[in-house]
């Protein structure tokens, strides 16, 4: 995946809830990824980061990758 490239669908199969990019915490560490209002995490866009701080900052910033 390239920066900027939305890889992830608009809207959730199930519930129909808007899917927005989010940091995602799980024990592996946080991503950028969508969760739905039906289940937990929907999409994981990018590699994992030690840090909210490091994720969120490369959300902001559009500077995230997926290998």
């Amino acid at each position: 995946m390239h920066p900027g490239e939305n890889t992830h669908p608009d809207r959730c199969e199930d519930c129909n809830c808007e899917l927005k990019l989010t940091v995602v915490r799980t024990p592996a560490g946080y991503f950028i990824g969508t969760v739905c209002d039906c289940g937990p995490c929907y999409s994981r866009e990018s590699d994992y980061y030690r840090t909210q701080e490091k994720a969120q900052k490369a959300l902001e910033t559009g500077s995230y990758e997926r290998s």
